[in-house]
């Protein structure tokens, strides 16, 4: 999987990786404070503990990744950055969702149920089982995070009240501040785009029976065969006298239908699109990034080292998620949800005070 396309993608993503996080960085103890807001404080030890946790799970998770000052100093070209300065960028602004959490759950009152209190318990008396002495596993938290049992238990208390404060606003059927009729009509309008495509292949294309149907191997997938030079050359010519006649007027439609009449069948009125979602082989970034960069009527032209592409941009119906269309926007409300969660956090994370030389202190390149 790659990390550029994977963590790009939307604010449901985003929030996902939250949720996939083993700890949160907040003890009182343990070294100079790094981050702090309206009385709520992570320290330097917390924090680099937190920060090893991510960088784990980063070099884990994506195959992109070597934990390895060459690929940590190599550069994301679509961004102009280096995967350390991405992903960097990630892991400090996560810890700095997690205080907004932590503080949001203060100013509602919030507890922590006894249910969960007794699981973080069971959890460390398991581990302490595991490790033979209560000892001998706080030697292995020393030696890998800096900590002691009593400060990992304070750390997965603080992890839990952000889990409580996300489900007191955001549960699906118990949040109260849950995305309205309004809200998610809005993000609609302000996040999608409505297209239709037609795609050459520059370098490989469908074989196809004697009937004319493109054949499918044994796990479902559509067989390629490697284009001649001269085959190249020709869905060159094809693609570009389709651009010009589509310019004057023709309608995307007729390529469409002729070439991939599945398509064409299944998604009659076109696609819906999130800008940096990712939507799988060939329907790539190249195709978002286009469609984003045009006006409803308008179309363009663009390719990839795979693909030639037309892409036409088309206004978007109303509400579409709720008609024949709906099984696109399965997750629009999760969307629109994760908007309003960046939008008040975001206003917790501009009050934030940090200490700039600490944080700078810990990066990809200096935590193990």
């Amino acid at each position: 999987m790659s990390l550029f396309r994977k963590i790009q993608s939307t604010a449901a993503l985003c929030l996902a990786l939250l949720f996939l996080v083993l700890s949160l960085a907040a003890c009182s103890d343990g070294g100079g404070v790094v981050l702090s807001c309206d009385g709520v404080e992570f320290d330097e030890k917390a924090y680099a503990y937190w920060y090893i946790q991510l960088k784990d799970y980063y070099v884990s998770s994506y195959s992109d990744i070597e934990d390895t000052d060459e690929c940590w100093k190599s550069e994301i070209s679509d961004l102009g950055i280096t995967y350390g300065e991405f992903v960097d960028d990630k892991i400090r602004t996560q810890i700095r969702y997690y205080l907004a959490g932590n503080l949001l759950f203060k100013e509602y009152g919030l507890s922590v149920p006894k249910s969960v209190t007794a699981g973080i318990d069971e959890d460390i008396d398991d581990a302490i089982n595991s490790f033979g002495s209560r000892s001998a596993y706080d030697k292995y938290l020393e030696s890998k995070y800096g900590i002691d049992s009593k400060e990992y238990r304070t750390i997965k208390l603080m992890e839990q009240k952000y889990y409580l404060v996300y489900d007191y606003l955001y549960n699906s059927e118990t949040g109260i501040d849950l995305a309205t009729a309004e809200e998610i009509d809005r993000y609609y309008q302000e996040n999608y785009a409505r297209i239709k495509y037609y795609m050459v292949r520059k370098n490989y294309d469908y074989e196809y029976d004697d009937d004319g149907n493109r054949v499918v191997d044994s796990s479902g997938k559509y067989v390629l065969v490697e284009l001649t030079d001269e085959q190249k050359a020709e869905n060159k010519k094809k693609i570009e006298d389709a651009y010009e006649k589509i310019q004057k007027g023709e309608s995307i439609d007729t390529y469409i239908k002729k070439d991939f009449p599945d398509e064409s069948k299944n998604y009659p009125n076109g696609y819906y699109v999130l800008q940096n979602e990712y939507y799988g082989y060939l329907f790539t970034s190249t195709v978002i990034n286009a469609a984003f960069e045009i006006e409803p009527g308008e179309v363009t032209f663009c390719e990839n080292e795979d693909a030639y592409f037309i892409v036409q941009r088309l206004t978007l119906a109303d509400k579409a998620y709720e008609g024949s269309d709906k099984d696109q926007f399965t997750d629009i409300a999760d969307y629109a949800v994760g908007d309003k969660f960046e939008a008040r956090f975001a206003e917790i994370i501009e009050r934030i005070v940090a200490d700039d030389a600490l944080v700078e202190k810990y990066s990809v390149l200096t935590v193990d």
